[in-house]
């Protein structure tokens, strides 16, 4: 009787854990929507989208290109909240290679979001002599969120692969 109580509360957590994860990094998209770059005078270059997306989006002016790893880490992000769920909804093999799948997914997005000047800088380096002379000083709020909640969303994903709650 006592395995069953363990697996019903493993199985909750796991539930729980997945969903928490999921939202964390819905979360973390969200967040994309905050200053894209720390920035002398003001928010001439708005959220993070509009950096990611360049001139592809309607209203941002000038002539900037996409930034491929801003695109690749929203994917992620993206991928991470759909495993999440998926998470909430297996049980056994395939919860724990998904939860290693939302793990690697969130992580990646962290690191490609926190180069996000870098990458600017590089997409449009026929555009921009320099960052400084741009105004952009560091990452933006958007950067600095992402990480917080997509971190999260990693140590969640961290401890249910360690986690060890069902009798043996």
């Amino acid at each position: 009787m006592k395995k069953t109580t363990q697996t019903k509360t493993t199985s909750l957590a796991g539930r729980v854990g997945g969903i928490a994860s999921a939202l964390l990094s819905l979360i973390a998209i969200f967040t994309m929507f905050a200053p894209a770059f720390n920035e002398e005078e003001g928010n001439a270059r708005g959220n993070l989208f509009k950096v990611m997306f360049g001139n592809s989006w309607k209203s941002n002016p000038g002539n900037y290109n996409p930034v491929w790893p801003l695109i690749i880490g929203f994917a992620l992000l993206v991928i991470a909240v759909f495993l999440g769920f998926a998470i909430a909804a297996l049980e056994g093999k395939a919860k724990k290679a998904l939860t290693a799948g939302a793990l690697v997914a969130n992580g990646a997005a962290i690191a490609l979001t926190m180069f996000e000047c870098q990458f600017y800088y590089a997409a449009n380096a026929d555009h921009i002599v320099s960052l400084e002379s741009t105004g952009v000083t560091y990452i933006g709020a958007a950067a600095i969120c992402v990480a917080i909640f997509a971190g999260l969303a990693v140590v969640i994903n961290f401890f249910s692969l360690i986690y060890k709650g069902e009798a043996e």
